[in-house]
């Protein structure tokens, strides 16, 4: 190991868990001593992180606060030290880290919330695509329908929670006194997208969910029609009349009439660069 690793070396321990072994390549001076100078650093590193949560995590920010949401970031930095060159990344386990950590876990809002954001956050950052119009199935033989398969725009996320999330992340994103948290008996779905700069969220009924769900897994226009509500007298038109919002939404960017997609937005795709986030939203 040469000298250059060494330091470097040193100075990560420090930074990391407190290790003084970076003092022993610090010079102090009279104005600033090698304690001193080493925990610039150390501080340093703990403040560009927060403000990475807090660019990530608006909402839960002004939620929280900024003293108690210093204090939780600084307990999630000890235990996920951030690992990917960029800090884009960092934050991905946030929701997980609230729902095991004392005293966020007696809140579940505050984990619904970060999951939220998360997911809207990959959603504003996910790559453009330019959409199909409804138009490109006018020609569609009716034959190919039933294999017919849809690769979707990449800013979709799919988020399920019990709160009442939805309005509080609006209205604190917009800087508004959000509304009382309430809790339902039963599970509310919900699809969080971008178009332009812009990005949206509508809630969604079970079986809209599932046959959306189906679509992102690269499965059949047949596979989606058999999601449809048992009372549908015809399972194709209410298929086609969901797919019709999926284009008007300009969710689908290609259309493959034979072979099942490979593409699955179910899981996270590598976002691009943050950017400055304009209002939200409601469609």
């Amino acid at each position: 190991m040469n000298e250059l690793s060494r330091v470097q070396r040193a100075l990560q321990r420090t930074v990391l868990d407190g290790n003084p072994a970076a003092r022993d390549y610090v010079i102090g001076t009279r104005q600033l001593s090698v304690r001193k100078r080493v925990q610039i650093y150390r501080e340093a590193y703990y403040l560009r992180l927060t403000e990475a949560l807090t660019t990530t995590y608006p909402a839960l920010h002004a939620l929280l606060g900024e003293q108690q949401f210093r204090a939780l970031a600084r307990l999630y930095i000890d235990a996920h030290p951030s690992r990917h060159y960029s800090l884009r990344y960092f934050g991905h386990r946030l929701a997980t880290f609230l729902a095991q950590q004392e005293p966020y876990r007696r809140t579940p809002l505050l984990m619904d919330l970060a999951r939220w954001e998360w997911a809207a956050a990959a959603v504003f950052d996910a790559s453009d695509s330019t959409a199909m119009a409804v138009d490109a199935l006018t020609d569609m033989p009716p034959d190919r329908w039933p294999l017919l398969r849809f690769e979707f725009h990449t800013a979709i996320r799919l988020v399920a929670s019990r709160w009442n999330v939805a309005a509080i992340w609006s209205a604190l994103t917009r800087e508004q006194i959000p509304s009382e948290p309430t809790q339902a008996r039963r599970v509310s779905r919900w699809v969080i997208w971008r178009s332009g700069l812009d990005v949206y969220f509508a809630d969604l009924r079970l079986r809209e969910e599932r046959a959306l769900r189906a679509a992102l897994r690269g499965e059949s226009f047949a596979d989606i029609c058999a999601w449809a509500p048992r009372d549908r007298a015809g399972p194709a038109l209410w298929a086609a009349s969901i797919l019709r919002q999926w284009f008007d939404r300009g969710w689908i960017v290609r259309l493959d009439s034979g072979h099942p997609s490979r593409q699955s937005l179910l899981d996270d795709v590598d976002p691009m660069a943050m950017r400055v986030r304009r209002p939200v939203a409601r469609a």
